[in-house]
């Protein structure tokens, strides 16, 4: 079991480092806060 875990945090953290950084425009979206 801990193997298939481990391989999947693997599999996850490669798909995120390898994703394209979100538009700045994406800052504030879904958050509990308005800012001015």
């Amino acid at each position: 079991v801990d193997e298939a875990v481990e391989a999947a945090i693997d599999h996850a953290v490669a798909a995120a480092r390898a994703a394209p950084f979100p538009p700045l425009s994406a800052l504030t979206t879904d958050v509990y806060v308005k800012y001015l």
